[in-house]
């Protein structure tokens, strides 16, 4: 009598669980093909041992059931090369944006490990960082900005640009000094690496006066301030927009009493006189 194999059998010697077979059965991929005429019981025979090791390796492989059922039933070696080449193909996609991924979680985490003092108004000198903007409809409200950015981040999937998981707002030299501190003109998410197209620009390095603003966006105004009279005391100004980028937002903050958002002015001097 030929070796053959009940469901558990052969779930032990291939140290998978008895239910993923009764699921391989269920879905068409992979089932008993033998059945004992006396109670009925159906068994796995010894020639369907290399089949379930096929399925295994294919699964390893990151094909779905779908495809690993379609695999089985090609018809020569010139189809099953071309169906590796395809799962070679998508494995390659999905490692590019997984490597995306690990980038922008480590960055993410670094920022979050390094905080400075929220409410501190320091003067650095920033190296050159590179950005994907667009501009915001006035009157550049909360929901001008949101529309602005939910526009930007189907660019940036579609590009599939090297943004970080940040998002970040501007607001004009006009606006600060008018004291429209909420009063956006541009979005943007930093990237990760410099990438030379019309959607793509260098954030200027240089001297910035930087500070965390802790609490609701609608309250950055009292940063700003601090931030605007530490640049006079030094006889600085903005020399343009401000960079502003959500460290914790609803994301990993649970109130927006919660929420953090630095602020990058880049400077310069002497102050601007009114006229």
């Amino acid at each position: 009598m030929k070796p053959r194999f009940t469901t558990g059998e052969l779930a032990r010697l291939n140290g998978i669980s008895k239910q993923t077979l009764i699921f391989y059965d269920r879905a068409g991929v992979f089932s008993p093909n033998e059945k004992d005429p006396r109670n009925g019981y159906r068994y796995y025979g010894a020639d369907q041992l290399e089949v379930l090791d096929h399925i295994l390796i294919l699964k390893d492989m990151g094909l779905s059931l779908q495809e690993i059922r379609a695999f089985l039933s090609l018809s020569g070696p010139s189809d099953a090369l071309a169906a590796l080449r395809r799962q070679r193909e998508a494995l390659t996609a999905r490692q590019r944006r997984l490597s995306a991924a690990l980038t922008r979680l480590n960055v993410k985490i670094s920022e979050l490990e390094q905080l400075e003092t929220p409410g501190e108004v320091r003067f650095e000198t920033l190296p050159e960082g590179w950005i994907t903007a667009q501009t915001v409809a006035p009157p550049g409200g909360t929901l001008e900005a949101d529309i602005a950015l939910k526009s930007l981040l189907r660019l940036v999937h579609d590009r599939q640009l090297p943004y970080l998981y940040q998002m970040g707002t501007r607001v004009s030299r006009e606006a600060m000094a008018q004291e429209r501190f909420t009063e956006v003109c541009e979005v943007f998410f930093p990237l990760h690496r410099a990438v030379r197209t019309r959607l793509c620009r260098p954030r200027p390095a240089g001297l910035y006066v930087r500070c965390l603003h802790a609490g609701p966006y609608s309250q950055t105004g009292d940063t700003y301030r601090l931030m605007l009279r530490a640049m006079a005391q030094r006889g600085l100004s903005p020399l343009d927009a401000s960079y502003e980028t959500c460290v914790l937002d609803s994301m990993t903050a649970r109130s927006d009493s919660d929420y953090l958002t630095r602020i990058d002015i880049p400077v310069g001097g002497p102050v601007a006189r009114p006229d």
